[in-house]
């Protein structure tokens, strides 16, 4: 016999059983999660403006300076 238990939704109770109710419960997390991390990359978006972007340093093609972060480190030997 399959384990059931009550998933309460709008007010409705429901029966089903426990993977599925688990299955449900991932999925629905899953999505909400998908749905804050695409507003947030739309409002980035919007924030930045469209001739802005994070990876504009990282592009080649692209003229203009180079973020400091990117250029080559330099390393010193120090003679003893």
């Amino acid at each position: 016999m399959v384990e059931t238990t009550i998933l309460v939704v709008a007010g409705k109770k429901l029966p089903m059983p426990r993977l599925f109710k688990r299955v449900l419960q991932v999925a629905i997390a899953v999505a909400l999660t998908a749905g804050v991390f695409f507003v947030m990359i739309v409002g980035n978006g919007f924030l930045l403006g469209r001739g802005a972007s994070f990876q504009a340093g990282l592009d080649p093609l692209k003229a203009g300076p180079r973020p400091q972060w990117t250029a080559p480190q330099r390393r010193t030997i120090h003679a003893e």
